[in-house]
């Protein structure tokens, strides 16, 4: 609670056996109004300790039990309660699928098969499904392995306007049959999806393993990671890339840097601000002019001009981005608290006509 804040409810929660911490800010004052509201968030959140405690009356040693049993052993799912079907079934709650954990031995040997059984079924064609039967068509559209373009990972059918015509007729047809289908015949559906999915995860994944695998570059330096136990990175440089590469386009959280050779500033600014991130830019240069052009037109939160791009001050330089790296508001400003806040616009008129009486209240 905030020091000098709601005093008797501090001094009743002590005297009920409770822990109170009080909060006393010190230095400058939006680091710690920052700080503040970050805390009340934290404490005041639905999956949060003292709401747990204090309004459903969850018991500690309930709050500090494993996950994993706490959701067989107290129906609860992701903080939300199991609710029992009337016709004595269970209806969980969704949870997502966890990610494979590669630590284990188990899940890397069977990635390993199922890369190996992916391999071999190279080359195979699939049809087009339309109302439950399989369609073969003249045309088919074959997905090249990007890391080997002479092998082929399968051929699909490329249907055409009398296929989709076809297709569209089939849904109307099955859509009366379907509408009526109630909601538990539909979940369960899903879940017999999800359990296919579940089954042949490994398989999935290697496909979007040789899917993925393209060769966007020329390998230009790659360092050497110290022997050791763990899985690592070393420092590596791409050349020869192209500006709508995927590993020019994505984040990659990783020491891994792709080297451009631009036309000129109007290339280099089209490149940089031609991605879905904009969280930190920089530019080296002697022109007084390039410079100002690039702190205008630079897409970016943080812009660094013949400097490091790394180390941001609290404070001296607020930090975040835009487009998909953020939402604009900078951890460390004033900026930051805009965030808590609902902006107002008052405009009064300030010509008086007739008596203006000295007392407050009326009309």
């Amino acid at each position: 609670m905030l020091s000098g804040m709601a005093e008797p409810v501090k001094v009743a929660l002590a005297g009920m056996g409770y822990r109170v911490r009080d909060y006393c800010p010190v230095g400058d004052v939006l680091p710690g109004m920052s700080y503040l509201v970050r805390r009340l968030l934290e404490n005041t959140s639905n999956e949060g300790f003292l709401r747990a405690t204090f309004n459903a009356h969850v018991r500690p040693e309930s709050l500090l039990r494993d996950q994993a049993q706490s959701s067989l052993t107290t129906g609860k799912t992701a903080g939300l309660p199991i609710k029992a079907k009337e016709n004595g079934g269970i209806m969980h709650h969704f949870t997502n699928e966890p990610l494979t954990d590669f630590t284990i031995a188990d899940n890397r040997r069977r990635m390993k098969d199922a890369l190996q059984a992916t391999r071999k079924q190279f080359d195979r064609f699939y049809p087009l499904v339309i109302g439950g039967r399989e369609v073969r068509t003249e045309r088919e559209i074959a997905s090249i392995n990007p890391a080997r373009p002479s092998e082929i990972i399968g051929r699909v059918a490329k249907g055409n306007r009398t296929n989709a015509d076809a297709a569209l007729e089939a849904a109307r047809t099955a859509f009366p049959k379907w509408s009526r289908t109630t909601v538990d015949d539909r979940a369960r559906l899903l879940e017999r999806t999800a359990d296919l999915l579940r089954k042949e995860r490994f398989e999935l994944a290697a496909l979007e393993a040789f899917e993925a695998g393209k060769k966007e570059g020329k390998l230009a330096f790659q360092g050497h990671v110290p022997p050791g136990k763990g899985y690592f990175i070393p420092p590596t440089i791409f050349t020869d890339v192209s500006p709508r590469a995927r590993i020019a386009q994505e984040e990659i959280f990783g020491p891994v840097l792709c080297v451009f050779k631009a036309r000129d500033l109007d290339e280099a600014l089209a490149w940089a601000n031609g991605t879905e991130y904009a969280l930190i830019g920089g530019f080296f240069s002697r022109s007084p002019g390039n410079i100002e052009r690039v702190k205008n037109e630079l897409e970016a939160g943080n812009v660094y001009i013949n400097r490091g791009i790394t180390g941001a001050l609290v404070a001296r330089q607020p930090f975040g981005g835009f487009k998909m790296s953020g939402g604009g508001t900078k951890a460390g400003g004033r900026a930051y608290l805009l965030h808590f806040l609902l902006p107002r616009v008052v405009t009064e008129n300030e010509m008086r006509r007739g008596f203006a009486p000295e007392e407050t209240g009326g009309g």
